[in-house]
């Protein structure tokens, strides 16, 4: 178990911050480096060519050694809109084949895939929300020889279920699907094994759970489309672009591995300090700790909210990181105003309300929220 890290963090103790699902807090040190790398472009003669190549790597690094991944698998991105657009870009889908998505699917994981199903004359298919929580056996029943792509979250982003990434990826190998997985919503807590699962693309925006900047993400490429095309023209992720003396040396040649597919200006002096400061605090952590600690807080905090009269998703459907809950007689329509007033900070999602934790919070903040729930309904 993981002791609490709120000092690590500018949270005030009268703050109670559960919403690490809609934007984490910045650690102080990622904080720190970022302002450091504002300062750099202050004196933009001690930037030298080396500079654009050397935290790039650095970062993918970190990011590949998190999902068990080789480096030249990792692209950077700035969105997982960016990262969707790839993926789409670049699997087959013909007329008749299926697209499927979940219900509820966050919207930058979704029009690409609409768009693509339009041009092509193929379906989205969406898999309806199981009455029972039980995304994974909903997934698994929706499959048939039309599908194509599958296009799945670890965790769902409206109420916290988690997927069982590893069933489902064993029986798609065998039906022709390619897969492509969001894990905005769990990486960085939830461990994962790309060796296990080997999708044909993996997204993560940064500036949730890897407590990263915004406007900064990773891809993961598989092997196999390491030769697909970038939706991006740029310089950098071509051959020889480390020499800059040499850039007017056109050439149509890109990089053999995911670099390829990197945005424009992806050597970013003000967002890569602070993805790589938050990478090096996750490992220190490591994930499984992290997982292991945020699980045991969440069930405390679910517990108490049951025993106030809150409905909870079963304990075998939730991640360990967050979870929705329901309230049978209804909430005010100015909850969320009503508990930001007091310093109390969560999302409503439709129905839900929406727990997201870290290791930032402590026993306090679940009692202070007990408690003006109670007061409040």
């Amino acid at each position: 178990m993981i002791e609490n890290q709120r000092h690590l963090f500018n949270i005030p103790e009268d703050v109670h911050y559960f919403n690490c699902a809609y934007m984490s807090p910045l650690l102080n040190s990622a904080a720190k480096a970022g302002c450091a790398g504002v300062k750099s472009k202050t004196q933009p003669w001690k930037i030298t060519a080396p500079d654009f190549f050397v935290d790039s790597n650095k970062a993918r690094k970190l990011f590949a050694n998190l999902i068990n991944a080789n480096i030249q698998d990792i692209a950077l991105i700035p969105a997982v809109s960016y990262g969707t657009a790839i993926a789409a870009l670049n699997l087959p889908i013909e007329a008749d084949n299926k697209i499927l998505v979940l219900a509820e699917e966050f919207p930058s994981n979704l029009y690409a895939w609409r768009e693509i199903a339009k041009k092509q004359g193929a379906t989205v298919k969406t898999v309806d929300r199981p009455s029972d929580n039980d995304w994974t056996s909903a997934i698994l029943e929706a499959l048939d020889e039309h599908v194509r792509i599958v296009v799945l979250p670890q965790t769902h982003w409206v109420d916290g279920v988690q997927i069982d990434l590893e069933l489902i990826s064993g029986i798609i190998k065998h039906l022709s699907c390619s897969l492509v997985l969001d894990l905005t919503q769990s990486l960085g807590v939830v461990s994962i094994d790309i060796e296990k699962i080997k999708p044909d693309f993996l997204i993560c925006a940064s500036y949730k759970w890897l407590l990263g900047p915004y406007s900064f993400g990773f891809l993961y490429v598989n092997p196999k489309h390491h030769q697909g095309l970038p939706l991006e023209q740029g310089w950098v992720n071509r051959p020889g672009a480390e020499n800059f003396s040499r850039l007017i040396d056109y050439t149509d040649t890109l990089n053999p591995d995911a670099s390829r597919f990197d945005v424009g200006e992806r050597s970013n002096i003000q967002l890569l300090p602070i993805a790589i400061t938050a990478l090096e605090q996750i490992h220190e952590w490591q994930p499984v700790k992290i997982e292991e600690s945020l699980q045991t807080y969440t069930n405390n905090l679910a517990e108490r909210l049951v025993e106030i009269g809150f409905a909870c998703i079963d304990q075998k459907y939730r991640s360990p990181h967050f979870f929705s809950v329901t309230y049978t007689k209804g909430l005010p329509e100015d909850l969320l105003q009503q508990l930001a007033s007091r310093k109390i900070f969560i999302s409503q999602r439709g129905d839900h309300l929406r727990i997201a934790p870290h290791l930032y919070n402590n026993q306090q903040d679940i009692d202070v929220l007990i408690d003006t729930l109670v007061d409040i309904l």
